[in-house]
C-alpha cells in the first residue's frame, strides 16, 4: 500500500476509485436519495435495461440495504470493506440475503448480516464479512467452481452434499471462519461441510460450541484437499475432521485429531490458538501469526499456514483492490486568513 493524497473529501475519493477502475460502465448504489445515486439498491440496478453484463455496481459508504438482493446479470459488486471503526464513514451493508444467480459474478468488500447464497457457476465472493455462505441448491441451481477468498465468516460455509455436482470444485482460501452457534439447518452445524471435490487451503477454521451433533470442524467433504489450514475445535477437541473420503489432508495445524489417518499434520492441543496467533490488534488482525508459531513455515510450499499465508494473503478489513481509505484526519484549525485547514491522510489498497 502507498500514500495516495490528502485533503480530499470522502465522496471525491470514492468517485475517483470508480473512474479509475471501471473498464465497463459503472453505477453507484445508495438507498439515500440525497446522495443522488444511479439506483437505490442492487435489485433496481439489475432490473434496469441500462445495466448490462460486465458492468460494475459500487455501493456507497454508509449505504444500508434491508431487503434481499438478487443478481441475475453477470456483474461485479464492490463495497467499502468492513471493521471500519475510526473512519469518517461506515461500511456498505446488506441486512437481507444476497442471491447470486448469474455465472461469473463477483462480490467484493461487502458486509452481510444474514448471508450469501451462490446459485450459479464460477462465482467469486471475496473480502466480504458475512454470517453464512451457501454453495448451490439441489434440483435448482448449480454452483460449480465457486471461489470464496479472503472472507471473514461468523458462521459456516456449506454445500449440497459430499458427492453433489451442484456444489462441486469449490475453492475456499485465506478466509477466517468462526462458527460459534448452531445454524438450525440440518447438516450444516460444522464450519465447512457438504462439499464435493473442494480445495480448502490457508484458512483459519474454528468451532467454539458443542451441541452433540456434527461437532467437527470439517464435515462430509469428499474427494478434495485440505492443506495449510489452522483448524481448532475448542469445545470437542478430538473432533476436527469427519468423513473426508479420498481427501488429501496435510500440513495443517490442528487442535487435535484422534484419527490416525492424518499423520502429516501438527497437533497443538486445547491451548493452540494462544500458541499460534499474535492475538494483538482488533478483529481479524488478531489472527496474524506470532513469531514462534508452529504455523510458520509449515505450509506445503515452505510458507506459512493460515489466512495470512499462501498466494492470496488475507487483507484486514477487506478493503477492495484500488479502494482509497482514510488513515487519519486532524482536528480542523483556523489559519490567519480565516480559512479552515483540514489535513487527511489516505492510502490506496494495491493488492
Amino acid at each position: 500500500m502507498k500514500r495516495l493524497f490528502s485533503a480530499v473529501a470522502t465522496a471525491t475519493i470514492l468517485l475517483a476509485a470508480v473512474t479509475s477502475q471501471a473498464s465497463a460502465r459503472s453505477w453507484r448504489i445508495n438507498n439515500n436519495a440525497a446522495r443522488a445515486p444511479h439506483f437505490a439498491d442492487i435489485n433496481a440496478a439489475v432490473a434496469s435495461d441500462d445495466v448490462l453484463d460486465g458492468d460494475t455496481l459500487y455501493l456507497d459508504p454508509d449505504c444500508s440495504l434491508s431487503a434481499d438482493q438478487t443478481v441475475t446479470k453477470t456483474l461485479t459488486i464492490i463495497g467499502t470493506g468492513y471493521f471500519l471503526s475510526g473512519l469518517p464513514y461506515t461500511a456498505a451493508t446488506l441486512s437481507g440475503y444476497l442471491y447470486l444467480r448469474a455465472p461469473n459474478s463477483k462480490v467484493e468488500g461487502l458486509e452481510f448480516a444474514k448471508g450469501v447464497h451462490i446459485y450459479a457457476d464460477d462465482v467469486t465472493v471475496e473480502r466480504c464479512k458475512t454470517v453464512n455462505i451457501r454453495v448451490g441448491k439441489s434440483n435448482s441451481y448449480y454452483a460449480r467452481n465457486a471461489i470464496i477468498r479472503q472472507c471473514y465468516v461468523n458462521g459456516r460455509i456449506y454445500g449440497e452434499g459430499e458427492t453433489s455436482a451442484y456444489s462441486a470444485n469449490c475453492i475456499i482460501e485465506n478466509c477466517i471462519v468462526i462458527n460459534s452457534a448452531s445454524s438450525g439447518v440440518t447438516g450444516t452445524n460444522s464450519v465447512i461441510c457438504n462439499l464435493y471435490s473442494a480445495t480448502i487451503r490457508n484458512n483459519y477454521l474454528k468451532r467454539t460450541y458443542s451441541n452433540g451433533n456434527n461437532d467437527c470442524v470439517i464435515y462430509y467433504c469428499h474427494n478434495g484437499s485440505v492443506t495449510n489450514n489452522i483448524i481448532y475445535n475448542t469445545k470437542v477437541t478430538t473432533q476436527v475432521l469427519y468423513s473426508t473420503t479420498n481427501t488429501a489432508v496435510s500440513n495443517n495445524i490442528m487442535s487435535s485429531e484422534s484419527n490416525s489417518s492424518y499423520p502429516n499434520n501438527t497437533f497443538c492441543g486445547v491451548a493452540s490458538e494462544a500458541s499460534t496467533f499474535a492475538l494483538t490488534g482488533n478483529n481479524d488482525e488478531r489472527y496474524q501469526l506470532k513469531d514462534d508459531s508452529p504455523a510458520k513455515g509449515y505450509a506445503t510450499d515452505g510458507g506459512d499456514c493460515g489466512p495470512y499465508g499462501g498466494l492470496f494473503p488475507y487483507v484486514p478489513s477487506g478493503y477492495p483492490v484500488g479502494m482509497p481509505y482514510f488513515v487519519s484526519t486532524n482536528t480542523p484549525t483556523r489559519s490567519t486568513n480565516g480559512q479552515v485547514k483540514i489535513t487527511q491522510h489516505v492510502k490506496l489498497q494495491t493488492r
